[in-house]
């Protein structure tokens, strides 16, 4: 009876700290101070023990941007650089942070997500020309890639 009701008091707060955590889509980064934050130590930083957990996981295909949209704005309001870690995403929440990894050959960069696919064409993520080079991607302009999310972002 005891193991029975420990269960559930976890399992309850398993579900609320789940609830709370904003996963969800968003077309609008609402928490500019937030964002600045997290942009300027995400993009200081590319260190991949900041994060001691991964979220969820997901392995797609990744292609990364054309230069024509350098200096246009994104779907969080952030102006595209090329030379940032950023990246666009089908559904993640602007400011969710992921790890992105080549699987061929095994390279690996943190990105923040600040933009939108909207068609994404069976791709899962588009990354920003910095990032694909990180990855070693540029010469394909795809790569199949593993999406581990370590950090949820803070729009809804």
């Amino acid at each position: 009876m005891l193991k029975q009701i420990f269960i559930s008091i976890l399992l309850t707060i398993t579900f609320i700290s789940c609830a709370s955590s904003s996963r969800f889509p968003s077309h609008h980064d609402t928490d500019e101070e937030s964002a600045a934050t997290s942009e300027s130590r995400y993009d200081n930083s590319n260190q991949i023990n900041d994060y001691k957990d991964i979220l969820e996981s997901r392995v797609g295909v990744a292609s990364y941007y054309s230069d024509k949209y350098d200096g246009k704005k994104t779907t969080s309001g952030e102006i595209y650089d090329p030379g940032k870690l950023t990246a666009a995403h089908p559904e993640y929440s602007m400011g969710t942070i992921v790890r992105v990894k080549n699987l061929k050959n095994r390279k690996t960069v943190i990105v923040k997500i600040n933009d939108r696919i909207t068609d994404a064409n069976g791709r899962i993520i588009d990354l920003s020309r910095k990032a694909a080079e990180e990855l070693d991607m540029i010469k394909n302009g795809i790569a199949k890639v593993q999406v581990d999310v370590l950090k949820w972002g803070n729009s809804k």
